[in-house]
């Protein structure tokens, strides 16, 4: 009944994002035994509406607007889940629910108790970009230091918004550029077992680097899309809260810029203590590393699983194939576990010499071989079952040979892939 009122996406992200704002609203009741078993009463419908936002129809590139419609809608759908976890559980043994910070003094501001200012938490926390408030000369203290230590050079929103554009362009055409790249040179057959496994290693890394580009081309994109708006139309208006994303040699800032750990800040703390990672200190602690790694490990292993849920409602019934082993039919999930050994790597070479010239280069080249070489296993469980893709428009294929929708390199390489195949 309610799907010939309201379409199933937007009815399923309103419900997904209600439940986790009540949730949120929640946490002010610091104490209260009703507002614990309130949140775990919601995260697993929040879990069920965000994983319905990656299934069926809607999770098809040839039914939505571009392919950078289903990498947001898996994206923005496994945020939902990490907040709804963190809500229900974490909740539960982090006696301190998320404040404010003061982004000038750095002072901790308390839980508000008036009901205008229990909303506007709760809506400012959903909405918060990396731990930026959207109120002036306010952070919330689980943001990392890019956001804590951030102070805008942008002399007026206007300014600041002409750069958010450019920034747009910049990753939509470095999509576009992989997008010509990959369709032009190489193909994969999406209905294979294995459609980037069977490909030469180059081939492989070269797709891996094209999930990569696509997660943080989207991110980014919506980020300064969003940024742009707010800035614009004057709900956001402290520029220092607007940090832009940048990228850095070592591992864990790949995966927090990247948004593959999305919500789990105190990595960097209670792992990574180190200079171009300290932030609020919120999480930082004297918990033996042993621990620290365990928890860590569990993180990555809760991404991996909400990871593997995703990819079965988006791969095309890969349940109904049969493979040699647990690895070759979840590769998504081995790619996410094993990244804490790469960590406990990059840690390890950081604390050979600190921030010396060589140890930072040897943290730039570990951390590039290592997610190249895993970014296959990631590449072939999202390829699966997935038709080729396109942007609306393709400024590289428009420029080099006038195919501005990039139809005619889709034929193309459907042509070369079924000649493969």
């Amino acid at each position: 009944m309610w799907n010939e009122v309201v379409p199933a996406i937007p009815l399923n992200l309103i419900t997904a994002n209600v439940l986790l704002f009540i949730s949120v609203f929640t946490l002010t009741y610091k104490d209260a035994v009703w507002a614990k078993l309130a949140r775990m009463f919601a995260a697993p419908f929040i879990v069920v509406f965000s994983l319905r936002l990656v299934s069926g129809d809607s999770a098809k590139p040839e039914n939505a607007i571009n392919f950078l419609v289903p990498a947001v809608s898996i994206g923005y759908a496994y945020d939902m889940i990490m907040h709804a976890i963190d809500l229900s559980i974490g909740s539960l043994y982090d006696t301190s629910p998320p404040h404010w910070v003061s982004h000038r003094s750095g002072k901790t501001l308390p839980l508000p108790h008036s009901i205008r200012g229990r909303l506007l938490y709760a809506l400012d926390q959903l909405i918060a970009v990396r731990g930026a408030s959207l109120l002036a000369d306010r952070h919330w203290d689980f943001s990392p230091s890019q956001i804590v230590e951030y102070r805008s050079p942008y002399p007026s929103k206007f300014s600041f918004m002409k750069s958010a554009i450019m920034q747009i362009f910049q990753y939509y055409l470095l999509l576009d550029i992989v997008d010509t790249l990959v369709k032009r040179y190489s193909v994969c057959n999406p209905a294979s077992l294995h459609p980037i496994f069977e490909l030469p290693i180059i081939t492989q890394c070269l797709f891996g680097v094209v999930i990569a580009s696509c997660a943080v081309g989207s991110v980014s994109i919506m980020y300064y899309a969003l940024a742009v708006v707010l800035v614009g139309t004057g709900l956001s208006s402290d520029l220092d809260l607007w940090a832009p994303f940048s990228t850095d040699h070592s591992l864990v800032l790949l995966y927090h810029i990247s948004g593959v750990v999305d919500g789990i800040f105190y990595i960097e703390d209670v792992l990574f203590d180190s200079p171009e990672t300290a932030s609020s200190k919120k999480y930082k602690s004297d918990i033996p590393p042993s621990h620290q790694f365990i928890s860590v490990a569990v993180a990555f292993l809760a991404s991996a699983w909400i990871h593997t849920l995703i990819a079965d409602k988006t791969s095309g019934g890969r349940q109904n194939h049969e493979y040699p082993t647990i690895f070759h039919k979840r590769p998504e999930f081995f790619f996410f576990a094993i990244q804490p050994l790469g960590i406990a790597v990059d840690r390890s070479i950081a604390h050979l010499g600190g921030s010396g010239t060589k140890v930072r280069f040897a943290r730039r080249l570990w951390a590039w071989v290592f997610l190249l070489w895993t970014s296959r296993w990631m590449a072939d469980g999202t390829l699966r079952g997935q038709e080729l893709g396109l942007l609306p428009i393709s400024p590289v294929r428009g420029v080099l040979s006038g195919d501005w929708t990039g139809k005619e390199s889709v034929k193309v390489a459907l042509a070369r892939m079924n000649a493969v195949s």
